[in-house]
């Protein structure tokens, strides 16, 4: 009688321990030079760092809205490191960009991109 009565309490308290390590960001799409993700509405008001492969800070924004996309297009390819932070919450994913735009190599012989933020 008590394995039954652990059992039952293990499985009603499953939920609890899985939803504590459920992230707020849900990423949709990595495709065509964009990384599409959606937010909790808890994650609102995060704040989004976009990090190239040497570590420099390309753009720094705040989620405003459920749904955003981060722009890659005129970046270089390589892989690039994005941060949302909020309070004590800090979430991390990574982007590749494989291929590079011809309008990139014609336009940006500086080396430097414009990432962008669309919400």
């Amino acid at each position: 009688m008590k394995f039954s009565q652990v059992f039952i309490l293990a499985f009603a308290l499953s939920p609890l321990v899985a939803s504590a390590n459920v992230s707020p960001v849900r990423v949709i799409s990595t495709k065509t030079d964009i990384f599409y993700f959606k937010v909790d509405k808890s994650f609102i008001g995060a704040v989004i760092e976009v990090f190239s492969a040497d570590g420099a800070l390309l753009i720094t924004d705040t989620v405003s809205h459920h749904k955003a996309i981060i722009d890659f297009y005129f970046e270089r390819a390589g892989k690039y490191s994005i941060k949302m932070t909020k309070n004590d919450r800090e979430e991390n994913f990574t982007f590749e960009k494989t291929v590079e735009n011809s309008i990139v190599a014609l336009q940006n012989n500086s080396g430097e991109g414009s990432v962008s933020i669309i919400q």
